[in-house]
């Protein structure tokens, strides 16, 4: 999937300053929440992650977390959130 395919980046370009995350740390655009899921998703390859390999995820609800999502969804890793209450 290339990012073209991504409807983040699409919303990105088309309301950059849109907000996309609101939250108790504050409100990530979508500009900003595009750039952070790239940068996320090379992480995810640079430490060895291919598409189809899963990654376990234990973390509270955030903006870090969904960006983290998100870059799995970018770099084609399967995401497997863990609840942090058990």
């Amino acid at each position: 999937m290339s990012e073209l395919d991504c409807p983040l980046a699409t919303a990105a370009a088309e309301t950059a300053f849109a907000p996309a995350i609101v939250g108790p740390d504050g409100i990530v655009s979508c500009r900003d929440y595009d750039r952070r899921a790239s940068a996320a998703a090379q992480r995810l390859r640079a430490a060895g992650l291919w598409p189809g390999d899963r990654l376990a995820i234990q973390a509270p609800p955030s903006a870090d977390l969904c960006i983290l999502l998100m870059g799995c969804f970018r770099a084609g890793v399967v995401a497997c959130p863990l609840s942090t209450r058990l």
